[in-house]
This record gives structure tokens, sequence and C-alpha cells, in this order.
């Protein structure tokens, strides 16, 4: 089972704790964020960048699908990022300053 312990919460932002998630290219994450803005769309988690600063940094929203199912589009800058930690901070929130 998951550890819950934390609310479900993700760099202060509560995020559904059973998602699916898509990785996207970072040009093709923002042109789509942007479509979605464009349409008014209902976010779950609207847009913003998780771990400013950090290895893990990246770009992040989430939407339900039409059966309530939680759906999150991310983006890394360096896409080599992906899990990504540094070293010694392997369990630190971000994987640690750049």
């Amino acid at each position: 089972m998951p550890d819950m312990s934390d609310d479900g919460r993700v760099d202060g932002k509560q995020v559904p704790p059973f998602h699916f998630g898509l990785v996207m290219e970072y040009a093709q994450w923002h042109s789509f964020r942007d479509e979605l803005l464009g349409k008014d769309v209902d976010f779950r988690l609207k847009p913003h960048i998780r771990y400013p600063g950090k290895v893990g940094e990246q770009a992040t929203l989430f939407l339900n699908d039409p059966s309530g199912n939680a759906i999150e589009f991310k983006s890394f800058k360096d896409e080599t990022r992906l899990f990504a930690t540094a070293d010694g901070a392997e369990h630190e929130a971000g994987g640690g300053l750049v």
C-alpha cells in the first residue's frame, strides 16, 4: 500500500494518489497547456512548475477523464532528469538542489 502519511501532498499541493501519468516533450507540454487554458478546461490541478530549482523540476497539470480518473501530464526541460536525484538527496522532495 502507498504511504499516505503526507495526506497526498506533493510539493505542497494535493495530488490524486492514484493516477495515470504521461510525460511529454517540454515545448509540446506548454503548447498543450496553452490550448487547454484557451478552451477554459476545468483542471483537477492547475498547470504549475513543481520543485523549481531542484533536480526533479517539472511542469505538471492534472485533468479528469470522462470517468473521473485523474491523468497527469508532465514535462522536464531536461528529459534525462526523469526520476533523477542528486547524490545524498534521494529521499528529498524534488531530488535535491541542482
